[in-house]
């Protein structure tokens, strides 16, 4: 009974968290942020916390907001949705983003994420916009949501 107890235990601290980011279920999810419910497959975010702990978000700018209640040290990694072609997670660190007011987002401030910058280049050239990196972007939701 103790190798029992013992073996979930070990389980549990080492798999019972994921590092990873899992897929978002467009139509069940809600934001962590704003409380909408997460309809839109070109949009979305996570972050996942130091202990494994995912949170769903609706849009990047709702992602933005978050993680800025955050300290460093509490955030493992943060995930966007790709916008072109949509459905893939991609981490903050490699995502291009584009502000286009063409393009509005769920919480109305125009922002999109891609894997490749080909792909952000081919979406600009059909809608415009301009890139922006991801601390400008932060600053960019804050100074519209304060």
């Amino acid at each position: 009974m103790n190798k029992i107890f013992y073996f979930s235990c070990v389980f549990i601290i080492f798999f019972g968290c994921s590092q990873n980011p899992e897929p978002l279920k467009y139509g069940f999810d809600s934001c962590e942020h704003c409380r909408m419910l997460i309809t839109d497959n070109n949009y979305g975010a996570e972050l996942i916390t130091s202990k494994g702990k995912i949170f769903k978000y609706d849009s990047i700018e709702c992602l933005a907001a978050y993680q800025s209640k955050l300290s460093d040290k509490d955030i493992h990694s943060m995930w966007v949705v790709n916008f072109y072609p949509p459905n893939e997670l991609i981490n903050t660190n490699d995502a291009y983003f584009l502000l286009s007011k063409n393009l509005k987002s769920p919480m109305g401030l125009y922002l999109s994420a891609y894997k490749a910058e080909a792909s952000m280049i081919e979406v600009v050239n059909k809608y415009s916009g301009n890139e922006i990196k991801w601390l400008d972007l932060v600053e960019y939701v804050k100074s519209k949501w304060n």
